[in-house]
């Protein structure tokens, strides 16, 4: 019989303060993830259309201290680069952080997920080659 595969490690509690909304969003096992980049560092970065997807936490937001998620595509801690999963952080407004939430498969934030590396070689496959003309 094969091994079986690796189970993460459970997280530790989230931290005291963090206000119930946003625990209620954290997956277990993701405790140990972070971004090191500031948000206005992965704004200006040249690949943070490709590589970011943010947006509105809704009736989850905490005013004043959780109001957007992030999810990185290339983020390692949650299999980055495989083109199918991201890894989902809140973004805590009064410490300027981000708060690992889990991977974007239980949260569901992003609805479409298709690594942009992985679109660009799709579509280039199914790009249609010139026909030239011998004449």
């Amino acid at each position: 019989p094969s091994p079986s595969p690796p189970v993460p490690p459970p997280s530790p509690p989230a931290p005291p303060d963090v206000p119930e909304m946003i625990r209620g969003l954290m997956t277990s096992g993701y405790a140990h993830c972070s971004i090191a980049q500031t948000w206005a560092d992965i704004v200006d970065s040249p690949d943070s259309k490709k590589r970011y997807r943010s947006g509105g936490l809704g009736k989850r937001m905490v005013p004043g201290e959780y109001r957007v998620w992030l999810c990185d595509g290339y983020d390692l801690c949650h299999g980055g680069l495989s083109g199918k999963d991201m890894m989902c952080y809140a973004f805590n407004e009064k410490l300027r952080s981000f708060l690992p939430l889990g991977p974007n498969s239980k949260l569901n934030f992003v609805k479409s997920i298709i690594h942009p590396d992985i679109l660009e070689r799709e579509k280039s496959k199914t790009a249609k080659t010139p026909i030239i003309g011998v004449g």
